[in-house]
């Protein structure tokens, strides 16, 4: 067994991210589904 170092989470996520707007793939794959709970005012 081989002990190696842990990569840092979400290493190149800018770099993803950025290439996604590049080429306008960044919207949601799903509609967006708002619900009477969601509309509704909170209070904290």
């Amino acid at each position: 067994m081989t002990i190696h170092t842990v990569q840092p989470r979400r290493v190149g996520w800018d770099a993803a991210f950025s290439a996604m707007a590049k080429n306008q793939d960044d919207g949601l794959l799903d509609e967006v589904s708002t619900t009477d709970w969601e509309q509704a005012e909170w209070e904290w």
